[in-house]
């Protein structure tokens, strides 16, 4: 488990997008698993190689709990993968993670 939200309460998801140079050009969210996505909004763009911060808003349901996912996007289409794939020197790791929070 995650951790918790209000239930019931407008709540800000937020991260920060990055990759190898191309640019992120958009990041989508998942508060389902990854069963529906959605376009967050993504700060402004700095150029190839910047942090790109990025925010959704939802307003979870009491009692439910939410898998929480977001998925980058670079400006020639590549995305992060659903599994991990290490390179020998354990750098490169980009994934698809899951936070689990539960609305109280």
């Amino acid at each position: 488990m995650g951790g918790t939200v209000a239930g019931g309460v407008p709540t800000t998801i937020k991260g920060i997008a990055f990759d190898q140079g191309y640019g992120i050009d958009r990041v989508l969210v998942s508060i389902d698993g990854g069963q529906h996505w959605q376009s967050a909004r993504v700060d402004t763009d700095y150029g190839n190689f910047s942090f790109r911060p990025w925010d959704v808003r939802f307003t979870p349901e009491r009692g439910r709990t939410y898998a929480l996912q977001s998925l980058a996007v670079n400006r020639i289409g590549e995305s992060q993968r659903f599994s991990a794939r290490w390179n020998p020197g354990g750098y490169l790791r980009n994934a698809v993670e899951t936070v689990t929070v539960k609305a109280i």
